[in-house]
């Protein structure tokens, strides 16, 4: 339904390159080319790809971080290119980044969960109710005296992650936030984003290159060269293993054990893999 997308990309085209005399007359090199997506009200959206994909460049278009060169990308209906509704746009779609140290702008947890709320101008008795309901649904609210510092990679993500929550976002679009982390914070982070999306119903847009955290989402988008290569759910897009082998991407690791293995099941989780051989070893 048109009435619930919270985030639109028509036709984007992005580029990095500086316009010169010399490159007046020649094709940009777009980083993002073409792009049109559109995220609904409680989507869970993985946009899979290698590096120079054009995926973070996604990412970064999403709330005004970066400006389209053509096309349009609206946020509840207004333009990025508003200058006057950037921080309206960042209430609606907050960003989460691979590093949580760049960040976290605080000494002290719950004050730096306080730091977006507080440049809303909310009142003192409902910052702290977002603060406290923002540190619960993450699970750092007994962290909420500790100096991020001191915390694990997991930990100050989801304190980041908190940050954002605070200031009620529709969606919450997550450029690589695992990337940095040991297994441990890596589930942590997956376990808090899939809460985010289930409890709370917020759209999660998530950039990733894991295709274990992949196959969590509703929907996978592929993308190449800047544009979108294909799309579709989890068992749709990893049909596709020549094709995702071929862009530099792979399948996730449960399915191709299956594959190796011979299984005819279609196989995307470690439980549908156990499934999957107990089911052949029977027949």
């Amino acid at each position: 339904m048109e009435n619930d997308i919270i985030l639109q990309f028509n036709n984007v085209f992005f580029t990095y390159d500086e316009e010169t005399e010399e490159t007046q007359s020649a094709e940009p090199h777009w980083a993002v080319k073409g792009v049109s997506l559109d995220v609904h009200k409680g989507d869970y959206i993985a946009v899979l790809g290698h590096n120079g994909s054009g995926k973070s460049t996604l990412a970064k278009l999403s709330n005004a971080i970066l400006i389209p060169d053509k096309g349009q990308v609206l946020v509840n209906g207004i333009p990025t290119t508003d200058e006057d509704k950037t921080m309206e746009i960042r209430q609606h779609v907050g960003m989460v980044f691979q590093n949580p140290d760049n960040q976290i702008v605080a000494t002290i947890v719950e004050e730096d969960v306080a730091f977006g709320p507080e440049n809303l101008g909310l009142k003192p008795e409902k910052i702290r109710k977002r603060v406290d309901d923002a540190l619960h649904a993450v699970g750092m609210y007994e962290f909420r005296e500790k100096e991020p510092h001191k915390l694990s990679g997991g930990q100050k993500q989801r304190v980041a992650i908190a940050g954002i929550i605070a200031m009620q976002p529709e969606c919450i679009v997550l450029d690589e936030s695992t990337a940095m982390l040991d297994p441990k914070g890596r589930k942590e982070v997956m376990a808090t984003i899939e809460s985010l999306h289930n409890d709370l119903g917020m759209a999660v847009v998530t950039i990733t290159h894991n295709m274990d955290e992949a196959v969590l989402a509703d929907k996978v988008v592929v993308m190449e060269k800047g544009e979108i290569l294909f799309s579709g759910t989890p068992r749709e897009v990893f049909k596709n293993v020549e094709e995702l082998r071929r862009v530099g991407l792979d399948v996730p690791q449960s399915t191709l054990l299956a594959m190796k293995l011979g299984l005819k099941d279609e196989v995307l989780t470690p439980e549908e893999c156990a499934e999957a051989i107990l089911k052949d070893w029977k027949k």
